[in-house]
């Protein structure tokens, strides 16, 4: 055992001395080695030399949101895009105007007739759904009366002219208004 004792050893070290950096040469825009942060001062908030801040941020940026937009687009956001407007066109570019409603005496009975126009205010041609016609008598009920439109489509800008004659409520007639009949009624 005493042979093994001689080969093992129990610690050994070195100590380096620190060289000099070697000199780096300066390019034709910088006059010092201020230039060049030292270690770790890279890492710190404005570590970096002026000129090296901003460079290419900008356009690092534009292009990621190029990159992205194109991305998006590409793949199905044309759609997205085109149902939105279609939408927003669709969401009531049909209008009731120029409603008017008067009392008629024929012999001994009278009539509430019911005038007004249905419009087109959009640039597309829209399916016209019926319409309902609220009376709201003196007693405070409401009928409803439903005019078909056969579904005609309007186009831009085209109007639907409507007349219809009713009973008048013995009450009285309170109000009466007029509007687009859902397509799932």
């Amino acid at each position: 055992m005493d042979d093994c004792a001689d080969d093992v050893l129990d610690a050994e070290y070195e100590t380096l001395v620190p060289q000099p950096a070697p000199e780096l040469p300066l390019s034709p825009n910088t006059n010092n080695a201020a230039a060049l942060p030292d270690g770790l001062a890279l890492l710190r908030r404005g570590g970096r030399h002026p000129e090296h801040r901003a460079k290419g941020a900008g356009a690092f940026w534009v292009a990621a949101f190029l990159i992205a937009a194109a991305a998006f687009w590409t793949s199905g956001g044309h759609a997205m895009v085109e149902w939105v407007v279609a939408n927003r066109e669709q969401a009531s570019p049909l209008r009731i105007t120029d409603l008017r409603s008067r009392l008629e005496k024929l012999g001994e009975n009278q009539f509430l007739v019911v005038d007004g126009n249905a419009i087109n205010i959009g640039t597309r041609a829209q399916v016209l759904p019926d319409l309902s016609i609220n009376i709201l008598s003196g007693n405070g009920r409401t009928a409803r009366y439903f005019l078909g439109t056969t579904r005609q489509r309007l186009f831009g800008g085209e109007r639907f002219s409507f007349s219809s004659r009713f009973a008048a409520p013995k009450d009285g007639v309170k109000s009466v208004s007029v509007t687009f009949r859902e397509l799932s009624e």
